[in-house]
This record gives C-alpha cells, structure tokens and sequence, in this order.
C-alpha cells in the first residue's frame, strides 16, 4: 500500500465519501489539503520533517476559523461567512506540519449536546441508530468512523467529552487558557476550551 501522505489523504476522502450518512463534515477542502499533502512528502522525503504531525490529516470544528473556508458555527445566519484567518491553534498544527482536511458539522453555536445539525442529526459510527452527541459530534464521529486520527473539538459545559464517549474515542478539555480561543465563536468565552479529540490506541 502507498504509505505516501498524499495517498493517505486520498484514503481519507474516499472513507468520508462512503460515509456520507454520518454527517460528520460541513465543508472538505480537498484541493488545499493535497497540496498539503504533497508538501509534507516532499519534507519527509528530505528527512525534515516539522514533528511527528507532519502530513496527519485532522479535523477542525466547524466553530473554529479557518483561513478562506466557512465560519459558520453550525448557524444558518451567519451562512456564507468565511473566515480571514486561522484560529491560532490551527497556526499551530499547520505549523507542525498537520493537514486539515475539513470542518465537521456541530451543534448550533456549539449550544447543544445532542449532536444535530442543520441538516439532521449527526450518527454514531458505532451505532448509526444513536447520537454521536454534542456539540462537536461531527468531529467525534470522524474519529471514530476512521476519517482521521485526531480532530479539534471545543467543550464550554462538556462538548467535547460528551461526543467522545458515545462515540469511544479520546478527549480532553485542557486547563482554562492553556489552549488559545481566539478565532472560535464564543458561546459564554470565560468558559470556552478548545479541545482534542482522538482515536484510542
């Protein structure tokens, strides 16, 4: 099997179009991530890689800015906003070298935990029957359903930890300011964490 992260990034595509269903992804940029992607083999190929990161395909919250792609938080009103710039933590990963590849659908303004959409609801991987819950289901399903390994998800009262255990996958709110929120729609900020979110080992 190609290991070449180009080719990983095309596995990925593929797995997400097979699992339309889910409704876990709002948006895939999928031109900008096999540049990416072709990118990260060329550093690797030189043996410079930017950390171990490099070329791992991630998921983005659909809350979160990313630099040209929607910043819509799952809200109908505020549809056909795009963002100018990346959230710091998506700096940092690009930084590193991670390719992300899309943003995943959510609750509405990150306010609910049932993990529904404007489009419907937001299935389990593991059960298609049952919520992938809320409100960062879209990035916990894309975890669990093999997407990619690592998602960013954003937790006020426990959206991130919510999804994560109907959908058996790993997560984390960090400790209040030790995870940037600037460039993620806040819901109340003094308790917003931007969190990760990924598959068990």
């Amino acid at each position: 099997m190609d290991d070449s992260c180009r080719a990983a990034i095309e596995r990925a595509f593929a797995r997400i179009a097979a699992d339309a269903h889910l409704n876990a992804w709002s948006y895939l940029a999928v031109d900008e991530a096999m540049q990416a992607a072709h990118e990260s083999d060329r550093l690797i190929a030189a043996g410079k890689p930017r950390s171990p990161f490099e070329g791992c395909a991630i998921a983005i919250k659909g809350n979160i800015a990313v630099r040209g792609w929607p910043h819509e938080g799952g809200l109908p009103g505020r549809s056909g906003l795009r963002a100018a710039a990346d959230a710091p933590v998506g700096e940092l990963l690009r930084a590193a070298g991670a390719i992300p590849i899309g943003l995943t659908t959510m609750d509405a303004a990150a306010a609910g935990a049932a993990g529904l959409c404007d489009k419907g609801p937001i299935r389990n991987p593991r059960r298609t029957s049952h919520s992938a819950g809320g409100s960062s289901g879209g990035s916990a399903a894309a975890v669990a359903a093999g997407h990619v390994e690592y998602a960013l998800g954003t937790d006020t009262i426990g959206s991130v930890r919510i999804p994560a255990a109907f959908c058996g996958i790993a997560a984390l709110k960090p400790s209040t300011g030790r995870v940037g929120t600037r460039g993620v729609l806040p819901l109340p900020p003094e308790f917003d964490h931007v969190g990760p979110m990924v598959a068990p080992t």
